[in-house]
C-alpha cells in the first residue's frame, strides 16, 4: 500500500480494513510514518511479513492488533529502531 513512500506520515485510523488478508510491507521503508493505527480491525489478516521494516520512526502501540489469523510476521520490525512498544497483542 505505501512501501518505500518515505516522506509518508498520514493518519489512517478511517481506513475499513477488517477483510484484508495481506498486510506485508504495508508501511516498508516509510521512514517517516508514526500515526496511530493502533484501531485497525486485522482480524483477517494472515501475513504482517515487514509491515513497518525500515518505518524507522514508527513507535506507536499495536496492542489492538488481532493476531489470531497470522500465519508470518516475519521481518515486521526489522529495522525499526525506535520502536518500542509491548508487541503483545489479542
Amino acid at each position: 500500500m505505501r512501501y518505500a513512500a518515505a516522506a509518508f506520515n498520514q493518519g489512517r485510523n478511517g481506513w475499513s480494513t477488517g477483510v484484508v488478508v495481506h498486510m506485508q510491507n504495508t508501511f516498508g521503508d516509510a521512514a517517516a510514518f508514526n500515526q496511530n493505527i493502533n484501531g485497525w480491525n486485522t482480524s483477517a489478516v494472515a501475513d504482517m511479513g515487514g509491515m513497518f521494516m525500515y518505518a524507522a520512526a514508527f513507535n506507536q502501540n499495536i496492542h489492538g492488533f488481532d493476531n489470531n489469523a497470522k500465519t508470518t510476521m516475519c521481518s515486521m520490525f526489522m529495522k525499526t529502531d525506535t520502536f518500542n512498544q509491548n508487541i503483545t497483542m489479542k
